[in-house]
């Protein structure tokens, strides 16, 4: 296969991680981990990639919103001609979710899953490791236990 007859990696996200806004919302570590600076480049699919994160920003799912913010953010910070082009629309529809009065605790919430799926994207691909108390109590824990937790005197 030469490569002008291989996907365009936008045609990839666009059919497949970004379909709906369920998978969209559920594929949005890997959509930010793996796109590049070369992906935007000028292409027949960029126009979509934008449409696709314009529909995102305006859902009604939260969640979507959501990751149509988060996935516009990369787009700008892999490329800085995107973002002038688009950032005045963007920042428009971003505008009036931060106005809505929500309490710290639901906003917390919202930053911590950002976070969250940002490390959880980073540390599956830099760590090949399990942390210690995994590898003590054989498993992923959900209820403390007092035989699963690692000796800690000698340290």
């Amino acid at each position: 296969m030469s490569t002008s007859d291989s996907v365009h990696p936008l045609k990839t996200f666009l059919q497949f991680q970004l379909a709906s806004d369920n998978a969209a919302i559920l594929n949005l570590p890997y959509v930010i981990q793996y796109l590049s600076h070369q992906h935007l480049q000028p292409s027949p699919h960029l126009q979509k990639w934008l449409a696709r994160i314009n529909s995102l920003i305006h859902s009604k799912d939260p969640g979507a919103r959501w990751a149509g913010l988060s996935i516009a953010c990369q787009s700008s910070i892999l490329s800085r001609e995107l973002m002038l082009e688009n950032a005045k629309g963007w920042v428009s529809a971003a505008l009036p979710l931060f106005s809505v009065r929500v309490s710290i605790h639901t906003l917390f919430s919202r930053i911590s899953l950002r976070e969250e799926t940002r490390a959880s994207a980073n540390f599956e691909s830099r760590h090949a490791t399990p942390h210690p108390y995994i590898l003590a109590c054989g498993r992923y824990p959900r209820v403390p236990e007092a035989n699963c937790i690692p000796e800690c005197s000698k340290i």
